[in-house]
């Protein structure tokens, strides 16, 4: 009897850490691929990353807006550093700054790739865009 109570209390502790490893540190990205959430990024949905959105969407051009792959302009939102290597900045001094990162897929996704406008995380300025090629 007393066997089999260890037994099943030790089953019981190996099933809770089980879903604790796999539900708090880790979780699954869009490739279906394990990631530490410190090394993954997690999109925003704060009020403040649904201002950002908006601000940047209303900064889209009509160029810009007919290249989207959705009608709607929807946006992936997350918060970042910005770096003048790989972004376009209106000024130099937005180097190294935690922003906004808005994410539109594009058609020409494979050509230019995404186009990407930057938010300044205080100001909630457009502070540049990402680098298309």
């Amino acid at each position: 009897m007393k066997l089999k109570s260890i037994f099943i209390v030790s089953l019981i502790l190996l099933v809770i850490g089980f879903i604790e490893f796999n539900t708090r540190g880790f979780h699954q990205n869009k490739c279906g691929q394990h990631m530490k959430r410190t090394k993954c990024a997690i999109p925003e949905i704060s009020p403040e990353a649904v201002k950002a959105e908006i601000i940047a969407n209303a900064d889209l051009t009509s160029h810009e807006r007919k290249d989207l792959t959705n009608d709607d302009a929807k946006g992936n939102v997350l918060k970042t550093f910005v770096s003048k290597d790989t972004a376009r900045l209106v000024n130099d001094q937005y180097d190294g700054n935690e922003v906004f990162k808005v994410t539109y897929s594009t058609k020409n996704e494979e050509i230019l790739g995404d186009i990407v406008v930057y938010v300044d995380a205080e100001t909630f300025k457009v502070i540049g865009r990402g680098i298309r090629e």
